[in-house]
């Protein structure tokens, strides 16, 4: 069973993204559930070992479905936002799985 989160909404406008030394950054806007909101900004791999650890603590569960995939290559333009969407869908869909709340 995934923990609770404490997290009320969580979002990744196409604006928040940017790029140090060649490494893509998504800003997450996350709303918790005492209020208020704040924004973190975390790489893809954070996002897959988030993935893995709540597959790990939920194992019958579905937190691995519909997660976007690595390229092999460098992922920019359409591809780029189509990661940043899939990763925002995935998020909501984490979030809002019964489980956990």
């Amino acid at each position: 069973e995934v923990p609770p989160l404490g997290v009320s909404a969580v979002g990744i406008p196409a604006s928040a993204l940017s790029k140090h030394e060649g490494v893509t950054f998504f800003g997450v806007d996350v709303v918790p559930e005492t209020g208020g909101s704040y924004r973190v900004q975390k790489r893809y791999n954070d996002f897959e070992k988030l993935k893995d650890s709540l597959n790990y603590m939920a194992p019958g569960s579905r937190v691995t479905s519909d997660f976007p995939p690595k390229h092999l290559f460098s992922c920019e333009g359409p591809k780029l936002e189509d990661r940043r969407h899939g990763l925002e869908r995935w998020l909501t869909r984490v979030l809002n799985d019964p489980h956990s709340r």
